[in-house]
């Protein structure tokens, strides 16, 4: 029995993941439609007749950020840009018609974006004529919104309504608001080379470069933003973009509401004759909570919800409770720690401390008892599904690597808590230590959890819940003494917790890593195109990461959709461009509004 687990559930495999909601409630007109897979193989698949009409309801993104931002900067990237997601949209995506809702090659796709899985957008093609030389042909025909459309037209953007989006545009997006080269400024340089021309370069050979980029964070807007009052830039009522739906009310902290874009430029990749979106409105709910939003679609009064960070435990209650809603596994996300490592009178800078709360975690019985199967034991600093990069259990060395060390990274990823407790001992807390542990309130419950299995070996964590801003705060802070906790979105490249986490320049290194074994891989990921070279580079790597734990990690798991049978075309995809896509998704579902109560 693990003490601080509250709740055990059985096998994920008793949720029983829903059908595609492609298969049609009696009376709807079903339609087939042939489809093409990866392999080159036709399928037929039969669908429900799409209908335009309707409202569809979804919660927020993501809880652990702002729902109030419109500043196309983003801050913290694009997950600060939800309200965003359906008004902007990006170089590419992916290819709907592959995934879950099409011909299943990809059951999900909140994963990076690999060439495989792309699919034009605002890009209609791309090629790369050298090492160093990505060009994009920008799509003719796309238009920002009319004056008509928009809530309030601003007379400084006069000249954009109803205009072209050029390579300008998306030149001036990725060049004035590129987060994406955070710590590694000047790297990348995008440039217009006429109005449907969009060229990426950068100076040295970079094998990462294109996956890098291809993840598609960064939204394009409207560059005539720049002849605006910069403070004008978060009001709502300033958006313009491209995109399918358009704001037409924002109250903060509570909903914002979009209408069709009748003049939308996009057709559905399945039911290739129908112009897209189908839905009249869509609407954004804000809410604090997965218990509420859990309750708010119990009762109806939202459609469909993207990946909780509870929801092997949400899956199981609706099952009982609400068996006609859709459960789909969406996301896998990881449990990691944030401490200072570089801070000598914090207990996390012995590397001692760090493997020894890294040993207690009983990852075995956490897997299958709390999350029933659907995750990973460990998945730091790379996640099991890039198979080339991750290094099995079997695999991982069995003798310590790093100097101060009293485990080897097989060891950190071992359920030991006797040897925890020796580690300890050795790094001077033979009776332990009290620390704070601050968690924003969707993470309270999982670092309840492990506040629990580290009281176990004297390691005493005092659980601070706090809004997601003074969480944020206290993690980049320079001098907190504890440890945070963080579900980061890391699927999109195998690479990027050694880029954005261990790197000393990386742009997320909240944990002030400083390691010249981490900084001296960066660039033989980088520059180094043999793949084999870097694959055997990168394996040592991996084993070092984990032996060295300077970002602790637990189990990671896996976030369900669910969603109710009145929405259509919708088969729990949690994106349908890459990491942060939730409401773009919205654009591709339809609503039954003979099904939908109140409609």
């Amino acid at each position: 029995m693990i003490k601080g687990i509250r709740l055990k559930i059985g096998a994920l495999a008793a949720v029983g993941i829903a059908a595609a909601s492609g298969v049609a409630q009696a009376g709807g007109e079903m339609v087939d439609v042939e489809l093409t897979k990866l392999d080159g193989t036709k399928m037929t698949r039969t669908y429900e007749k799409p209908r335009y009409g309707g409202t569809i309801t979804m919660n927020r993104e993501i809880l652990l950020v702002t729902f109030s931002n419109w500043d196309p900067r983003g801050g913290g990237g694009p997950h600060e840009l939800a309200n965003l997601q359906p008004v902007n949209q990006r170089l590419t995506q992916l290819d709907w018609a592959r995934g879950a809702s099409g011909t299943g090659d990809y059951p999900n796709f909140v994963a990076a974006t690999p060439p495989l899985y792309i699919a034009p957008m605002l890009a209609e093609s791309w090629e790369m004529p050298n090492d160093t030389t990505l060009r994009f042909k920008m799509r003719e025909g796309v238009h920002f919104w009319e004056k008509d459309q928009v809530a309030e037209p601003n007379p400084g953007l006069e000249a954009d309504y109803g205009r072209e989006l050029t390579a300008h545009d998306a030149a001036w997006s990725k060049s004035t608001l590129d987060f994406m080269n955070t710590g590694d400024q000047g790297n990348v340089t995008w440039t217009a080379i006429d109005d449907h021309t969009l060229e990426l370069t950068w100076p040295t050979p970079d094998a990462t470069m294109v996956a890098w980029n291809f993840s598609q964070y960064q939204f394009i807007y409207n560059s005539g933003m720049a002849n605006i009052s910069e403070d004008s830039w978060g009001d709502w009522k300033n958006a313009l973009g491209t995109g399918a739906y358009i704001p037409t009310d924002f109250i903060p902290g509570s909903v914002v509401t979009y209408k069709r874009n009748d003049n939308y430029w996009e057709n559905d990749p399945i039911h290739t004759e129908n112009r897209l979106p189908y839905a009249d409105t869509l609407r954004v709910i804000d809410f604090d909570d997965e218990a509420s939003i859990v309750a708010a679609l119990r009762a109806g009064q939202i459609d469909l919800t993207n990946g909780l960070g509870t929801s092997g435990k949400f899956g199981l209650q609706l099952k009982k409770t609400n068996p006609e809603i859709g459960q789909f596994p969406a996301a896998a996300t990881p449990s990691v720690f944030v401490p200072r490592v570089d801070l000598a009178d914090n207990p996390f800078s012995d590397i001692k401390v760090r493997q020894a709360l890294m040993m207690a975690i009983p990852r075995e019985e956490i897997l299958e008892n709390v999350y029933g199967g659907f995750g990973s034991v460990y998945s730091f600093p790379t996640f099991p599904n890039f198979t080339d990069w991750f290094v099995k259990y079997e695999d991982l060395p069995t003798e310590p690597m790093v100097e101060g060390s009293c485990a080897s990274a097989k060891d950190v990823v071992t359920y030991n808590p006797d040897k925890a407790r020796e580690c300890l001992a050795a790094a001077g807390y033979p009776d332990g230590f009290d620390f704070p542990l601050v968690a924003p309130p969707g993470e309270a419950e999982f670092a309840e959890m492990y506040a629990g299995v580290w009281q176990e070996i004297g390691a005493r964590a005092d659980l601070q819940v706090v809004e997601g801003a003074v969480w944020q705060s206290i993690k980049d802070r320079d001098d907190h003494l504890g440890m945070v906790t963080w579900t980061p979105g890391t699927w999109q490249d195998p690479f990027v917790n050694l880029n954005l986490f261990l790197y000393s320049k990386g742009g997320i290194n909240s944990a002030r890593v400083n390691d010249p074994v981490y900084d001296a891989m960066v660039p033989v990921l980088k520059n180094e195109m043999d793949n084999e070279k870097r694959k055997a580079a990168y394996a040592k790597v991996f084993s070092y990461a984990l032996e060295d734990s300077s970002y602790l990690h637990g189990v990671s798991f896996d976030k369900l959709t669910f969603w109710h049978p009145w929405v259509k075309g919708y088969s729990g995809e949690i994106s349908n461009v890459g990491i942060q896509g939730w409401h773009s998704l919205a654009k591709n579902i339809w609503i039954d509004t003979d099904m939908q109560p109140g409609s």
